[in-house]
């Protein structure tokens, strides 16, 4: 499973890394042509930018999961874990947050909270009002909690100590 893994992400980076590029050249070029021409206002650069920005992620991703195929591990750094909870939870930018500083990789850490988030909208899916909450709480000046939870079915003890481990997904979909 994990030859193939480590082929496959090859593979995705390879083709993915040239179309990014052009996506890339593209937009510095649109935005050079539009200003030359003064057609550039706010809403042009903030939906350029937005594309930039989503671009050069989708470049990180591509080069995190190369990095798992070679078990490199992610640069730890410190981080602020609000603004990464933020922009895994768009619809929070509007909100104004005391900033949650860590250490972590910040992508990691943007891809365990979507996760979480996703589990948990997931698992509240059958239930008549579902509700999915996430918090960071202060736990002293230098630790901070972060938590997801849920009003779908309760974790038996199995699937319970199953979060604890690293390993293959319960999900047809899921690695």
């Amino acid at each position: 499973k994990f030859g193939v893994i480590n082929q496959m992400s090859g593979m995705l980076a390879h083709e993915v890394q040239q179309p990014l590029m052009a996506i890339n050249n593209y937009l510095a070029g649109l935005r050079v042509y539009l200003n030359s021409k003064g057609y550039s206002d706010a809403v042009t650069e903030r939906a350029i930018g937005s594309l930039e920005h989503n671009s050069e992620r989708i470049g990180s991703i591509v080069t995190r999961v190369r990095g798992y195929a070679k078990q490199k591990k992610g640069e730890m750094k410190s981080c602020d874990l609000t603004a990464i909870a933020l922009s895994a939870l768009n619809v929070l930018k509007a909100l104004k947050f005391e900033h949650a500083k860590v250490v972590g990789d910040p992508l990691e850490l943007e891809l365990l909270i979507i996760n979480l988030l996703k589990n948990a909208c997931s698992a509240v899916e059958k239930q008549p009002k579902p509700k999915v909450d996430l918090k960071i709480e202060s736990l002293d000046d230098k630790h901070w909690c972060l938590s997801v939870s849920d009003n779908g079915p309760t974790l038996d003890d199995k699937s319970f100590a199953r979060l604890k481990t690293l390993g293959d997904s319960v999900k047809p979909e899921g690695m």
